[in-house]
Parts: structure tokens; C-alpha cells; sequence
């Protein structure tokens, strides 16, 4: 009997963790009110400190490793906000950018509490959601397609402005926003899909592919490509490493010997997407978005190294800052964004050796996806840094406490639960 307690009090809290994270895939931004994701944070915020309240241990070694960076990253990010203050340039309205760290630092170790009490292997966990997440997200795009939930959106989720264009962002404030979750989603099954070639894993993973190309985001476009060939040569051994190499070689010949006609092709396709990134090929320069983010770095760096490698602000207000790296260099300060490129450059390599090290599957799966993730992490946010914002960074704390957990877990506990 006390087993089976002890069985069903680990299936509600699996239960209520699933149902937590899919609230929040497809929580409101109400477009004509808020227009923002925001709220989210705050609230994962509040229920960060109710789980450190009633939580009857003490933080483990890895949750410790990551307060202590969050906790680097808090300290430099109040001085960007002390020079906003000194310049009369900050509002009470900034006291939620100012203490972001502190934000993104409860919500992993939330899910890494809600982890020990449910039994399912990270993993199988990380499946799970995403599979019922891309299921949601498929019906809602077909409802969406035929018509049948303009007005709910409206009021729901797309702007006014968005409206107005082919873009399917389905539960996101913007395009760039539902192309980081797709590319989670896209990159997690196809890991799963090179370990265990089955029908389930082929399905989920070309149905990630056509979000990404119904998102209509350039960035996305160049990272399901070039994700098929890493992720092959991270999984594989020597052979498959030469390989991968020779069949990105062979990629990039092809693209030189055909440049014209794909351009022709990608400019005349009916995706608005395509047809800029047909423009942007034919002539980077002219680009505007993205000569704009490289102008932006360019800036955000002058001005920290102008300030001693520190941060210079919030980045609020008329500053525009549209890329992961001008954001966190101006909010961060040069110092801040080596600090946090080692960060993605630690749990890349450290989940590659874990890799090597694991004899389980589900281990291998997890631990080559969060090495493949971190590593084009900063590719995928050259549009914004959705690792800080909204539900993103929500979707981006639960894979970072999945790696913890997995990391201090023995996969003997684990081995018996298959994939669902």
C-alpha cells in the first residue's frame, strides 16, 4: 500500500508538472492589453520562492552552481541599472528587467524540484511535453488555416499588425518567439530520431519542420539545415564525424555551383520568408535587419569597453537592441557576455563527455540534444535573446534543469520507464 501511495503522489506531480508547462505554452499575451509575455517570468518568480519555502532539503551541488552564476550575473546587471538611475533614465516599471537573473535562476531550480518528485526519466518527460505541445500546436494551426479561430487570436495571442501577414506564430507574442520553441522542439526529435529511427520520432520531427517554415524566420531556416549534419557528428563516432563534414562540404559546393538559381527559387516562393531570405543571399549587405544587429553590437560593445567592459544600461526605453549579443552586452557588459558565453560553451562540451560516459539511451538522447542546443543557442537568438524572455525562458530552464537533474541522477533509477 505504501508503495502505491508513494506511486500515485509521483504521478500527480508528474501530472501537475505537465499541466503547469503546457498553461504555459498556451497562456494569453492579449495583444490589445499587454502585448507582452512578461507576466510569465513574475509568475514562475512567485512560484520559484513558494517551492524554496517548502522544500525540506538543501540545494544540491548543481543548483548551487547555477544560483552562483545568476548570482555573477545579478551583480553586473544592478550596475547597468544604477547607471540608468543616474541618468534619469529608468521607471519603476524597471524593477522587472533589472532583477531578471534572480527570475531565471528560481524557475530551473523549481523544475528541478518538481523533477525528484515525479518518476519519469528527464528525458521521457522532455518527449512527452513536447509531443502533446507540437499535437496542440498542429490542431490549432489547422483551426487557424481554415479560419476558424480568428477572433479568439486576436484577442488572445497576435497582434493586429501580425495579423495582416502569413506568419503562423500560434501561442507567441512574435515570429521569432514561436521559432525558438519550434527549433527546440525540432532539434530534441531530431536527436531521437537519429538514436531510434521509428515512425513516432520521424512524424514530431518533420511536424516541427513545417512550424519552422510556416514561422518564416531566416535564422531557423540555416539552423534546420546545418542541425542534421552537427547533431550527426556529435552523435557518431569518427566515421560519422568525417562524414557529417563531407555532406556539409558537399552542401556548401552545391549552394556555390546552384547560388543563382536558388536564389531565383527562394525569391519567387509564395513564403514571405523565403523570398527574404532569397533577397538576403543575393545580397547580404542590403539585409536590413541584419545589417541593423550587427550596427547594434558594434555599439553595445564600444560603449561597454567605454565603461571599463561593463554593462551601460537596461537596454529599455529608445534604446534598440534586437540581438542576443548587442542585449546582454549592454545589459551585461563585455565582462557579463564572456561570462555567459563560457556558460553555453561549459554545458555544451560537459553534456558531450556526459555523452560519451552514458551507457542508457534516454541518457544519450538528453545529454547529445542539451550539447547540440547549447552549442547553437547563440546562433538561435541573433534575432532576440529569447533565452531571458517569456515563455521562452521558461521552455529554456526546463531543458537546463532537465541536464541537472539527469547529471546527479543514477540511470539505473531510470532504465525500466520506455519512451512514451
Amino acid at each position: 500500500m505504501k508503495l502505491l501511495k508513494t506511486y500515485n503522489d509521483k504521478a500527480v506531480w508528474r501530472g501537475g508538472f505537465l499541466l503547469i508547462l503546457l498553461l504555459t505554452l498556451v497562456a494569453p499575451n492579449f495583444p490589445t492589453i499587454m502585448g507582452t509575455e512578461v507576466y510569465i517570468n513574475f509568475a514562475y518568480g512567485f512560484l520559484g520562492v513558494v517551492v524554496l519555502l517548502i522544500r525540506a532539503v538543501p540545494l544540491q551541488k548543481s543548483e548551487a552552481t547555477i544560483v552562483c552564476f545568476y548570482f555573477a550575473l545579478q551583480l553586473l546587471l544592478l550596475g547597468s541599472w544604477f547607471m540608468d538611475i543616474v541618468s534619469g533614465a529608468t521607471s519603476f516599471g524597471a524593477i522587472g528587467s533589472a532583477l531578471r537573473p534572480v527570475l531565471l535562476a528560481l524557475t530551473p531550480l523549481t523544475f528541478f524540484y518538481f523533477y525528484q518528485k515525479q518518476d519519469l526519466h528527464p528525458s521521457v518527460f522532455l518527449s512527452l511535453f513536447l509531443k502533446i505541445s507540437l499535437i496542440i500546436t498542429f490542431v490549432y494551426f489547422i483551426a487557424d488555416y481554415l479560419n476558424l479561430v480568428d477572433s479568439l487570436k486576436a484577442f488572445l495571442w497576435v497582434s493586429e499588425k501580425l495579423m495582416n501577414y502569413e506568419y503562423f506564430i500560434s501561442f507567441f507574442a512574435v515570429t521569432y518567439l514561436a521559432a525558438y520553441f519550434y527549433f527546440i522542439c525540432y532539434l530534441y526529435f531530431l536527436v531521437r530520431l537519429l538514436f531510434v529511427f521509428n515512425l513516432s520520432n520521424l512524424f514530431f520531427t518533420c511536424l516541427s519542420v513545417l512550424l519552422l517554415v510556416f514561422v518564416q524566420s531566416k535564422t531557423f531556416y540555416f539552423l534546420i539545415i546545418v542541425s542534421i549534419p552537427f547533431v550527426w557528428a556529435v552523435k557518431g563516432k569518427s566515421i560519422a564525424k568525417v562524414a557529417s563534414l563531407a555532406v556539409f562540404g558537399t552542401f556548401l559546393l552545391a549552394f556555390g555551383l546552384y547560388f543563382e538559381d536558388i536564389v531565383i527559387l527562394l525569391s519567387d516562393g509564395g513564403l514571405l520568408g523565403l523570398r527574404s531570405l532569397g533577397r538576403f543571399i543575393d545580397d547580404p549587405a542590403g539585409g536590413g535587419s541584419f545589417t541593423v544587429r550587427i550596427e547594434q553590437i558594434l555599439m553595445a560593445v564600444n560603449m561597454s569597453l567605454n565603461n571599463f567592459g561593463f554593462g551601460v544600461g537596461l537596454g529599455r526605453g529608445e534604446v534598440m537592441l534586437e540581438s542576443y549579443s548587442a542585449s546582454f552586452i549592454y545589459r551585461y557588459g563585455v565582462i557579463g557576455f564572456v561570462i555567459y558565453s563560457l556558460f553555453f560553451i561549459f554545458m555544451s562540451v560537459y553534456s558531450y563527455i556526459l555523452y560519451r560516459r552514458s551507457d542508457f539511451l534516454e541518457d544519450k538522447i538528453l545529454y547529445v540534444f542539451c550539447s547540440c542546443w547549447y552549442f547553437v543557442l547563440p546562433v538561435s537568438m541573433f534575432s532576440n535573446p529569447m533565452y531571458e524572455m517569456g515563455k521562452n525562458a521558461i521552455f529554456s530552464s526546463l531543458i537546463l534543469a532537465s541536464f541537472l537533474c539527469q547529471m546527479r541522477s543514477s540511470s539505473a533509477r531510470y532504465y525500466k520507464y520506455s519512451e512514451i
